[in-house]
């Protein structure tokens, strides 16, 4: 079920970062998440489409926006969640370990196990939209060493444009599924 989980025009702009911070926090592993310009000019939307057990699709669609997780977090709450995201609009960094690459347009795999950074631009007339599916690892199957040794390869595997087109129309196919049996 979708579940608009922060609306910046709802909020006065002081009570905007706070309030956005707790809402990326509430949709995956701890993390530092700021709002570019601290909320006095930014704008924001987050949704969140909870699939099922151990997984939801998360869409933000802000001014641009930083995600940051310390070790600090990781020693505090270690997760062993994956987090698959893409940049639709807007253009973002990332950094986790030793990859760092920009994420416009392509698929940003990253785990809660290692600390990372990653940051979203908007457009001077376009809002940046992210979206990013967490999975709970447990219910893929699969130990963490090998998830973390597969996540940098995914650009390499033959499947990896049809994965990218899947993974951008999650988003609009989960509100069209949402309130079927199949969801």
């Amino acid at each position: 079920e979708m579940a608009v989980l922060f609306d910046a025009s709802d909020l006065l702009a002081r009570d905007r970062a706070d309030a956005y911070d707790a809402a990326m926090n509430s949709v995956t592993f701890p993390t530092c998440a700021q709002l570019n310009d601290d909320g006095r000019n930014a704008h924001a939307r987050i949704e969140n489409w909870d699939l099922g057990v151990g997984i939801n699709v998360v869409q933000a669609v802000t001014s641009g926006q930083k995600i940051k997780r310390t070790a600090a977090q990781i020693r505090k709450a270690a997760s062993e969640d994956i987090a698959i995201g893409m940049t639709v609009s807007g253009a973002g960094r990332s950094r986790q370990g030793d990859r760092e690459y920009e994420i416009a347009g392509s698929v940003n795999p990253i785990h809660g196990m290692e600390p990372f950074e990653i940051e979203f631009t908007a457009g001077e007339t376009t809002p940046s939209i992210a979206m990013c599916v967490n999975i709970d690892l447990h219910r893929l199957g699969l130990p963490m060493d090998v998830v973390r040794a597969a996540l940098p390869n995914l650009p390499a595997s033959q499947l990896y444009p049809f994965f990218q087109g899947h993974l951008s129309g999650l988003a609009r196919a989960a509100a069209k599924v949402e309130d079927t049996p199949a969801a």
